[in-house]
């Protein structure tokens, strides 16, 4: 009922979240690979062995840095508390060998030891202490390493400015792979295209450069190109977690089902143990041939996994996306799962991947708070394109035509490719506020995007219709209208926009019987819809109201929730904004 101004199950293209695989920052600590069952020490006791290796090593430490406390044996001491993982001790010697490789006063850098305040900031990074390290690094005199480190840290800091002048004249591989990931952090890909390059005709098997150039390419539209760099840092870096789930995700962007199943294949051969991400993927891709059924107990794996590992987003995202497909595959009804969600909500409110499910199945203003309250604890950590979708369904839910038009404007034009957006988008800006000019230039992008897409073209003739382009709205639908009755409906508005009122209220009438068929409240929609098109257009100012009343649909009642309806509210609040009398009717 889109040329009604009914959205449905309005969502974004993605069911399953497509942003978790980040860019990787060079000279880090590599992310960490998928388990594998790999192979048992041949030596029962070679743990035991290490450890008291390490031991010994700490004792040493200890007596040396006792002895004679200097950066370097006091980062040594650092480093042998973070072997034990003694987070704490580690945490305080790392500090302290800071200060030594400063100087006494720690100001002037008189005295300076860069080594050892390098190694000190590695323990406190291990330890998740980024903002200390990066404050030690930021008031020494920097040597190349220091400089490196600095510019990492910057990035991670949001601070890419200060990051790419720290890196200014330096060329080597390592300083354009890391001017490439803060370049593409900021979404400057082209620019990072080229740096990346640079670094990867030095260190071709770089995995971090792989990555970041495969994702750059992908941002950028060159998606073949993205797909071959990300296979072939499948094939440098075997097992890298990251690596590895960003090859399968641009392949099942693609529909590239078989591949993604031959890399699962390649990945089980090595031994991987099948952690949550490995059994998500497997389901995305039984989800991608329509395999519903089959899908669903892998997801049910996938979430006892996910708890198991204690990633509470992959476990969110997961149990969402089992009552969407429960639903889906009718096991549960739309109550049902509204209620399975409401609950998900409580247990994961800062989520997006639950809050995105609960506003796809959110369908009349009795949700719009529950909504409202959950999209504004995420809004501030999802991105520009979900928060524009989010703030358009809280919008729609409460019949707030304004903050509607302007949030489906903002996902149109941050997912042009996604049709429901455009169909938002028109239906806002069109219907509910009355931009006519704005909503048309909606429609014609609209319409070279999905020309055979007969929601579009329903909404898009209704748009044009009302923007004095009638004659080219019926030529759209004319051809397709057939039995449907919105299109019927619209072919009638744009007949009485071009003035042939017996043609046009002759369709709206078949229209509406058809539609009562379906569902009386239909009915009561056209009606309304009818009424509020012919003052729109002037037709009550240029024609006999007796004629004109004669010729439309009798009044008929909204129903009694109709305040509970999104898309009545629409039109009560159009009604109410021109002075209408409510219900509309003539």
């Amino acid at each position: 009922m889109t040329g009604l101004g009914v959205l449905g199950d309005v969502r974004p293209a993605d069911t399953f979240d497509q942003e978790t695989v980040l860019l990787a920052r060079p000279g880090s600590e590599a992310p960490s690979t998928l388990a594998t069952s790999g192979r048992q020490p041949s030596t029962p006791d070679h743990g035991e062995l290490i450890k008291q290796a390490a031991s010994f090593a700490l004792d040493r430490a200890k007596r040396a840095a006792d002895d004679n406390p200097t950066s370097t044996t006091v980062a040594a001491l650092a480093q042998s508390y973070a072997a034990l993982e003694e987070r704490d001790n580690a945490i305080q010697a790392a500090h302290r060998a800071i200060e030594l490789a400063m100087g006494a006063e720690g100001r002037d850098g008189a005295v300076f030891d860069a080594i050892s305040l390098r190694l000190a900031a590695e323990v406190l990074l291990r330890f998740g202490e980024r903002l200390a390290a990066y404050a030690a690094i930021r008031r020494a005199p920097r040597t190349r390493p220091l400089r490196i480190m600095f510019a990492s840290l910057a990035s991670e800091e949001g601070d890419a400015e200060l990051a790419l002048a720290e890196l200014d004249g330096m060329t080597d591989p390592l300083a354009e792979a890391l001017r490439g990931y803060v370049l593409a952090s900021i979404e400057k890909y082209q620019e990072a295209i080229g740096h990346l390059r640079a670094a990867l005709r030095e260190q071709p098997d770089d995995p971090d450069s792989l990555l970041n150039l495969s994702i750059s390419l992908w941002r950028l539209g060159a998606r073949r190109k993205a797909i071959a760099t990300a296979l072939r840092a499948t094939r440098v870096a075997p097992g890298r977690k990251d690596v590895s789930l960003h090859y399968m995700n641009l392949l099942l962007e693609q529909g590239e089902t078989d591949a993604v199943d031959a890399e699962v294949r390649s990945l089980k051969s090595h031994h991987v143990v099948e952690g949550s991400d490995l059994l998500i993927i497997q389901a995305r891709s039984l989800i991608e041939r329509r395999q519903l059924e089959r899908a669903i107990p892998l997801l049910r794996s996938a979430a006892e996994a996910a708890g198991a590992e204690g990633d509470d987003a992959n476990r969110a995202e997961v149990l969402g996306n089992l009552v969407a497909l429960r639903y889906e595959t009718r096991r549960i009804t739309h109550n049902e799962a509204l209620q399975r969600l409401e609950k998900l909500l409580e247990e994961f409110a800062n989520f997006e991947s639950v809050v995105l499910q609960y506003a796809r199945f959110a369908r009349t203003a009795d949700r719009a708070p529950r909504l409202k309250a959950a999209v504004e604890v995420v809004e501030g950590q999802t991105s520009p394109l979900r928060r524009a979708y989010l703030r358009y369904q809280v919008a729609y839910l409460e019949g707030d035509n304004e903050a509607a038009a302007k949030a489906a404007s903002e996902w149109f034009a941050l997912e042009p490719g996604n049709s429901m957006a455009a169909a938002s988008a028109l239906v806002a800006l069109g219907i509910g506020v009355e931009r006519w000019k704005d909503a048309s230039l909606v429609a014609r992008e609209a319409l070279k995007l999905f020309p055979y897409d007969p929601a579009i073209v329903n909404n898009a003739a209704y748009v044009l219709a009302m923007s004095g382009e009638s004659e080219e709205a019926i030529e759209l639908l004319k051809p397709i209208a057939g039995d449907d009755f919105a299109m019927n409906a619209t072919l009638g508005l744009a007949h009485l926009a071009a003035g042939r009122i017996n043609e046009g209220m002759r369709l709206y009438r078949n229209a509406a019987d058809t539609a009562e068929r379906v569902d009386p409240d239909w009915r009561s929609l056209m009606t309304a819809y009818q009424a509020l098109v012919v003052r729109q257009l002037g037709i009550l100012r240029s024609h006999p109201a007796g004629a004109i009343g004669a010729l439309a649909l009798a009044q008929f009642d909204p129903p009694k929730d109709w305040r509970n309806r999104p898309e009545f509210l629409r039109l009560w609040t159009v009604a109410k904004r021109n002075g209408y009398e409510w219900p509309l009717a003539l």
